[in-house]
């Protein structure tokens, strides 16, 4: 019984070291589920009622533990984002249960994967916008980590190429508000718009989250930089290479011509940033292709090559206080 109480432990700890902690407030019958299920497994000989009082109490105090940790890191709110608990196409088998982790080395670029559900009933459109017009994107969580650099994108591929149409360097996220315009010329159609994240403060990581939008009355001419000519989003901490500074607000290389800049403690990225080269076209030059087919970035997944978020986005994380809780807890049951 104390090897499998340890067991727990060792894997709830592994669970926060792998930042899949995504609010529990949602999840919290999930949770005690899985504690349950611990319990169950002990072996017949420790299911004497003192046995069984101690595994109970650990499973409640774990719960209680959880309770207050909710929305660890931070998510997209506004347009629902795909694989979101809060999105109200996700069918329940694609809910993505650690939506607020950073990515895992880019493995699950773009999106954590969840582009995958475009065409299916949880990829359904969940906003449609006129091209032109200035809309308002909503970052919801606890632990904003001091800031940072945010951009907002539009793919028509299904998430092989992205273009920006907003960067907001320093406070972001923050108070907001974070409103962005939809490029007059961008094409008509079904789009994938992306949200993504280089934070300030903590482990260097890459935030990202999509939604299934639909964009009108676009296609115009004229821009001084044709949405084709916008750059990709600036990519780091995806083990490519390129790592952003602790304690800083990322300085975005090319951040396009749509960027809001607040703070005065910018700091470049380091290591082999690639940006990829853009040229703008002119004021009132002639229409250009409408969507850049530049090939994406060159992520080295991890050794192994296997998605962890596969197994364990249906499940829920923990934050830190949770760990330390459930440490004391284990060390109180085994004693």
């Amino acid at each position: 019984m104390r090897t499998r109480a340890l067991g727990v432990a060792v894997r709830l700890k592994r669970d926060h070291q792998q930042h899949r902690d995504h609010g529990f407030s949602t999840r919290g019958l999930a949770s005690r589920t899985k504690c349950q299920a611990k319990k169950n497994a002990l072996p017949a000989a420790s299911s004497s009622s003192g046995a069984t009082m101690r595994a109970t109490n650990f499973c409640l105090w774990a719960v209680t533990a959880l309770a207050g940790t909710t929305q660890a890191h931070m998510y997209m709110e506004k347009p629902p984002a795909l694989g979101g608990v809060d999105n109200p196409s996700t069918q329940l088998d694609d809910r993505d249960y650690a939506l607020s982790s950073p990515l895992a080395n880019g493995i699950d670029f773009p999106c954590r994967g969840n582009h995958k559900l475009l065409g299916t009933a949880s990829g359904a459109t969940v906003a449609k916008w006129q091209a032109g017009s200035t809309y308002e994107l909503v970052i919801n969580g606890s632990a904003p980590h001091g800031g940072g650099s945010c951009q907002a994108s539009l793919s028509y591929d299904g998430g092989r190429t992205f273009n920006v149409i907003h960067t907001w360097m320093g406070a972001c996220p923050g108070p907001g508000p974070f409103k962005f315009q939809i490029p007059p010329d961008a094409p008509s159609g079904q789009s994938l718009f992306a949200w993504t994240w280089l934070n300030r403060i903590g482990f260097r990581e890459f935030y990202m989250n999509c939604a299934s939008v639909e964009i009108t009355g676009g296609g115009g001419c004229g821009e001084k930089v044709a949405f084709g000519d916008r750059p990709a989003p600036f990519l780091a901490n995806l083990n490519n290479g390129c790592l952003t500074v602790e304690d800083s607000d990322p300085l975005i290389p090319d951040p396009g011509p749509n960027v809001d800049k607040t703070g005065n403690q910018f700091a470049d990225p380091v290591g082999n940033c690639t940006v990829t080269k853009r040229q703008g076209s002119p004021a009132n030059g002639a229409c250009t292709s409408p969507v850049s087919r530049t090939q994406g970035p060159n992520i080295t997944p991890t050794a192994g090559g296997s998605n962890p978020n596969a197994a364990q986005r249906k499940a829920p994380g923990i934050s830190l206080i949770g760990v330390v809780a459930l440490n004391a807890a284990a060390g109180w049951w085994l004693s």
